[in-house]
């Protein structure tokens, strides 16, 4: 049986599915989904996948004696992105430990200090005959590493360590990320 209408293969063809730049180095932010990713990083990530997650912060409104409303309940929306990454690349762990904590050779050392990253999330979407038909893609303007959970070192077993993101609000796009218009995948 055909996989009709499914939605997302994990990368596009050029894989890359997860991109990162530091902020502080001023990256250009991508405008459309299939603009080529000066200056940007890829990170190899787990086929689980990234998890973004929001949070709408809507809280019960204050009400009265009678039990009616009286005051609207303030709205404090927040989002996250959980990923799952397998390379240990230099630049996966200057993601994961602080870009200035890592040495050319890959050498580390992990004291809390993170940075501000602009991650770019492109995936391909899927038509109807399970072939690709979209290219999509999220843009993070500003986000920092909030928890970062160390995978366990088994035989046999892929090391996996998940970095969760906090994307903070980007006056520049008003929000916290923003979609970019598909684009249909060329022949």
């Amino acid at each position: 049986m055909a996989n009709t209408g499914l939605a997302t293969y994990g990368r596009p063809a050029d894989e890359a599915y997860f991109s990162i730049a530091l902020v502080s180095s001023n990256p250009t932010i991508p405008t459309t989904a299939n603009e080529t990713l000066t200056g940007y990083d890829t990170i190899r990530v787990s086929s689980e996948g990234v998890a973004p997650g929001v949070d709408l912060g809507k809280a019960d409104p204050a009400k009265d004696w009678a039990g009616d409303d009286i005051l609207s309940a303030p709205s404090n929306p927040s989002a996250t992105l959980a990923v799952p990454v397998i390379d240990h690349s230099v630049a996966a762990k200057k993601l994961k430990y602080g870009s200035s904590k890592v040495g050319v050779d890959g050498s580390y050392v992990f004291d809390g200090t993170t940075d501000a990253w602009v991650v770019v999330v492109t995936e391909l979407h899927n038509n109807a005959d399970g072939e690709p038909a979209l290219i999509d893609r999220i843009v993070y303007p500003n986000c920092v590493p909030q928890e970062l959970a160390l995978g366990a070192h088994k035989k046999d077993e892929l090391i996996i360590d998940t970095v969760t993101f906090k994307p903070l609000y980007d006056s520049t796009i008003g929000g916290y990320f923003k979609g970019l218009a598909p684009v249909a995948v060329s022949a």
